[in-house]
């Protein structure tokens, strides 16, 4: 987060080689403050690897 402004916990991973998705808190720094949100990364949409090495870029949040 520190090199790039973002990144995510993923919090929770039961068996990530059957889950289907993972719950993930995406991380954003936006004019010094650290915004947090829910998201639900869905497997087929990433790879696995990529997500559980925090390679996987999970776009902009988006604030309201």
């Amino acid at each position: 987060m520190l090199s790039n402004g973002k990144s995510y916990f993923l919090v929770n991973v039961y068996d990530p080689d059957m889950a289907n998705f993972f719950t993930s808190w995406p991380c954003s720094v936006i004019d010094g403050t650290v915004y947090i949100q829910n998201q639900i990364i869905f497997a087929d949409q990433y790879c696995l690897s990529d997500i559980l090495s925090f390679q996987t870029n999970l776009g902009e949040i988006e604030i309201y």
